[in-house]
């Protein structure tokens, strides 16, 4: 979603959020500076790992589940895997 504190669409917040039998998510959308995508799943030994791609010229702040901090991170493709 759009950081709502930062106006200008400059600023994503990521919250992936494993409810029910959720499994995997595959998403993606187009904003004024490109297109983000996120794709994400819990394996079967319950890990958790995702792609996430951010456009040019824009951030995000990434909230893993569990995690107590957050993660920023700026343009480009990023991955992550937690236990």
């Amino acid at each position: 979603r759009y950081d709502m504190e930062r106006p200008g669409g400059q600023h994503l917040i990521i919250c992936p959020a494993i409810v029910g039998d959720l499994r995997w998510v595959k998403a993606s959308t187009h904003t004024l500076y490109g297109k983000v995508s996120v794709d994400w799943q819990c394996t079967d030994d319950d890990k958790f790992a995702m792609t996430l791609t951010i456009p040019g010229n824009t951030a995000a702040t990434v909230w893993l589940p569990d995690a107590a901090e957050p993660v920023e991170v700026s343009a480009g493709t990023h991955h992550f895997s937690i236990p």
